[in-house]
């Protein structure tokens, strides 16, 4: 039989081409596959993007940026971990892929909440033993999840990638330091080099990605940031500049 885009989601696609689509699904995606040209040509297309990310992004430099973002960590309150070279290459594999990209067919709302109008987004993904999941505005999560944390930062060229959890305490995920340029990559999405572990602090984690058309004193503005940190903590903070946006997420832990 003959499956069109609407009888197979690219999800699924995406999740057989993985190895990670569960039966019976795999087997009669597998017998349309062998029956539909089109099919047939939008997996390959998938196998084309995989491809062309492992050039972008080949181990031996995945594996420097991940050292020398070690070496960068500064804070003995930091929560970040370092990924196996594997996970951290299959978490790029996923950013690239449709899936994770654009996928209106699948369920899940939008997973940016803008609170100035802006073309960026802010990416959280969790992985579990199951793959690498995307997680949407107001997910639920527990201590222990891990989490990759990305970005597109629209034609901004400064910005910084934040955090905040239920205790106050703020987690700095991009740049490496306080003392680092706060400098953003506008050349499209952009997935940091290390993921962190969600701590017992109760209530939520809530996500910043803070973006500016022109430079700005990092330390001044997180030190800001700590001084209003409930604001912040609720996503009301106070207002900004003309030349700045904010884009937050917030996951739900019990």
């Amino acid at each position: 039989m003959s499956a069109s885009r609407s009888e197979v989601h690219d999800w699924q696609l995406e999740r057989f081409a993985l190895g990670e689509l569960p039966e019976p699904g795999a087997s009669e995606l597998q017998s349309r596959l062998e029956a539909d040209p089109e099919l047939q040509r939008r997996l390959a297309a998938l196998g084309e993007s995989n491809r062309q990310l492992l050039t972008d992004y080949p181990p031996r430099t995945m594996a420097a940026a991940i050292r020398i973002r070690a070496e960068q960590q500064h804070s003995s309150r930091s929560r970040q971990v370092l990924l196996p070279l594997g996970a951290t290459l299959a978490l790029v594999l996923c950013l690239a892929l449709p899936f994770f990209l654009s996928r209106p067919d699948h369920p899940g709302g939008e997973d940016t909440v803008r609170v100035k109008g802006n073309p960026t987004a802010l990416l959280v993904f969790r992985k579990t033993d199951r793959g690498i999941e995307r997680l949407t505005d107001g997910a639920p999560a527990r201590a222990g999840d891990l989490l990759q944390v990305g970005y597109s930062s629209g034609e901004s060229s400064f910005g910084c990638l934040f955090s905040l959890d239920g205790a106050g305490a703020l987690t700095l995920h991009h740049p490496a330091s306080r003392q680092t340029p706060a400098l953003l990559s506008t050349s499209g999405r952009v997935l940091l080099p290390s993921a962190f572990r969600l701590d017992a602090a109760p209530g939520f984690e809530r996500f910043y990605l803070f973006h500016s058309t022109v430079p700005f004193e990092l330390t001044a503005f997180l030190a800001s940031v700590e001084a209003d940190r409930e604001r912040w903590q609720a996503g009301n903070p106070p207002a900004l500049p003309d030349t700045a946006n904010l884009v937050t997420l917030v996951v739900r832990k019990p």
